[in-house]
């Protein structure tokens, strides 16, 4: 069996090859490819939590893979060990062998980063330029280099509480990835002059007002899942009226509509369906809230 520790890791995925197997797994998930579905646990402890996640890809060959993360907020300060720590096992989908024991932590960094400059490709402008990077540590660092690779970043405004890591943050990627980083005093201070920002953070209150976000401006909120209490309502400025836009689309439309959502009410999606212009079928899944309805067996079988 194969055991890869965190520099091994970093020396055999570069960040650009790790955005590419991410985009072609998320496409094989869309196209339900996948051999199974993929799952999750979450434990919560006294000072933190435990996150297993697990799925499969591939035909023949087919590989399996759970991933058992240790998320401990308070580790930096308290131990002087990273908030996250964890485990990957990876075995043969035809005959159950392990086959490697992977470090966890270098993984989820390029993972999470990747996602969001997925994302980026297919959401942000064409042109976007100026990237606001709000949250220095470890994964705005990690972003920066993703979404650099998917739009030219040639200007990158950096913010953090701590503001000696924003300094910190300009002066070591500016050298490390060859563009002007400037650290500023404030969200106020880097993110209307953007086209792209990060929030690499998990703020408990507001860090943005309506009035500080541009039309047509691309925000990955990275941890937004798990803080769902973020106000992103307070986020957005530009106003879309679907009611009145859906009677003129006339395309044929599938509205899922989960019973128990809790983000966007299920009579919202049947009041669009209802005003939809081309054919149209609903779906509704009994006892499902808004964040992991695909996981439901339903999900697939129905939709």
């Amino acid at each position: 069996m194969l055991f890869l520790d965190r520099r091994d890791v970093a020396a055999l995925l570069p960040m650009d090859a790790c955005i590419e197997a991410v985009a072609q797994a998320f496409a094989s998930h869309a196209r339900r490819e996948l051999p199974a579905a993929p799952g999750v646990l979450g434990t919560l402890g006294r000072a933190g939590g435990f996150h297993v996640k697990a799925a499969a890809i591939g035909g023949v060959p087919g590989y399996y893979a759970a991933k058992v993360n240790a998320n401990f907020p308070g580790n930096p300060e308290q131990h002087g060990l990273p908030a996250i720590q964890g485990l990957i096992a990876l075995f043969s989908l035809d005959d159950g062998r392990p086959l490697a024991l992977l470090d966890s932590i270098e993984i989820t960094i390029l993972r999470t980063a990747a996602a969001s400059a997925i994302a980026a490709r297919h959401l942000a402008r064409a042109d976007a330029r100026t990237l606001f990077v709000c949250g220095c540590g470890t994964q705005g660092r990690a972003h920066l280099v993703a979404l650099s690779l998917v739009r030219p970043v040639s200007r990158v405004l950096a913010y953090d509480r701590d503001a000696a890591v924003a300094r910190r943050f300009a002066s070591e990627m500016r050298t490390a990835c060859g563009v002007q980083i400037d650290a500023v005093a404030d969200v106020a201070g880097g993110l209307p002059q953007c086209d792209m920002a990060v929030t690499c953070t998990p703020a408990r209150e507001a860090l943005v007002a309506a009035e500080g976000v541009r039309p047509g401006q691309f925000i990955a909120a990275v941890g937004a899942e798990r803080y769902p209490w973020l106000p992103l309502s307070l986020m957005i400025n530009g106003r879309y009226d679907a009611a009145v836009m859906a009677p003129k689309i006339k395309i044929p439309a599938l509205f899922v509509l989960a019973e128990n959502d809790d983000v966007t009410p299920a009579e919202n999606g049947a009041a669009l369906a209802r005003a939809w212009g081309g054919p149209q079928r609903t779906v509704t899944l009994a006892g499902a809230r808004h964040y992991g309805i695909e996981r439901r067996p339903e999900f697939w079988s129905r939709c």
